[in-house]
């Protein structure tokens, strides 16, 4: 007795769906593949700006206090008056530094208090600012630039921020701000 079925599926047409079924899983594969790529770029655009969020809320609380500053293309140091009592004797007083460091790509801030000093340059400023530093961006800061135009008492800082500084690539994020400086004699 032969066996005879017509339910059974032909090698053609398992060929065919085997082919649909691969060209779903690899424009799936490519739609995952995006979708990670995506959220790993918006992963790091977002660290930059938090980055940049978090040193521009620290300068202005700093720059609203300050009695002198001195500016320079990639550092400001800043003497402020934290009481308001338009001194800088005070132990709360303090003095501030920002500054790039192109080695780290990063922006270090010191922060000492204003009383004792040591200023044998006699430039009003401490020589030595100690090893108690902290360091913002590490590794993110691409470029740094300061620039304070005395007769508006205005600085203006620009903070270029990349994943990879040492190269250059597409995913950059730069800031720019003005602070007006009211307090500076």
């Amino acid at each position: 007795m032969k066996y005879t079925s017509d339910k059974a599926f032909t090698l053609v047409e398992l060929l065919i769906v085997i082919s649909i079924l691969g060209i779903i899983g690899i424009i799936a594969g490519n739609l995952l593949i995006t979708g990670w790529k995506t959220e790993k770029f918006n992963r790091e655009k977002l660290s930059l700006q938090s980055e940049a969020r978090i040193i521009l809320l620290r300068l202005p609380k700093d720059l609203r206090q300050i009695m002198e500053i001195d500016a320079g293309t990639t550092y400001i140091k800043i003497k402020v008056d934290t009481n308001s009592d338009g001194d800088i004797e005070d132990s709360t007083d303090k003095y501030k530094r920002y500054e790039y460091d192109n080695n780290k790509n990063s922006i270090n801030y010191w922060s000492i208090p204003a009383t004792p000093i040591t200023d044998d340059n006699d430039d009003g400023w401490p020589d030595d600012w100690g090893d108690t530093n902290r360091v913002f961006a590490k590794g993110l800061v691409k470029n740094l630039k300061f620039v304070f135009n005395d007769s508006k008492k205005e600085l203006e800082i620009k903070i270029d921020f990349s994943q990879n500084p040492n190269k250059e690539d597409i995913d950059n994020y730069s800031v720019r701000d003005k602070f007006f400086l009211r307090l500076l004699n």
